[in-house]
């Protein structure tokens, strides 16, 4: 494992993001926080954080052009050195983006995340029936954050 750090580009190139999944995965968080960093340090947000969250998608999509740039320069960074052309690129990923919004806000409209106490916290990270090892995950970090 290389643990050295990486440059932007290859954050972006590490995470080419093709389903809503990819964008919950590390590589995936870590291209988010590069792209998106001009708006999530000042707001003291994770990438995490705003994957499980509609209000700060929703913030992010408002804040003046904070979300367009970010998927410009994801798109850039990963159509680097390829054929690819980065209006394609960008047009996935905006879908891609569009997804993820409406999933999470179906998510957390089918159920809202309960307040996280120490009382309820056995109940908060309880495997529920039937529940996949995803929909877990997103139930429980969507209560923490």
């Amino acid at each position: 494992m290389n643990d050295e750090p990486k440059s932007d580009v290859d954050a972006a190139k590490a995470a080419v993001c093709e389903a809503v999944s990819d964008f919950y995965t590390p590589t995936g968080r870590q291209a988010v926080g590069r792209a998106a960093g001009g708006f999530l340090y000042p707001q003291y947000l994770t990438p995490l954080e705003v994957l499980h969250s509609v209000d700060r998608q929703r913030q992010l999509a408002n804040a003046g052009t904070n979300a367009m740039q970010a998927v410009q320069k994801t798109a850039s960074w990963q159509v680097r050195g390829t054929s690819v052309p980065v209006s394609e690129r960008i047009r996935r990923l905006w879908e891609l983006t569009d997804a993820i919004q409406n999933g999470t806000a179906a998510r957390l409209e089918a159920e809202p995340p309960q307040p996280v106490a120490l009382a309820t916290l056995p109940d908060t990270l309880a495997r529920r029936a039937g529940e996949t090892d995803a929909d877990r995950r997103f139930r429980i970090v969507a209560a923490l954050t």
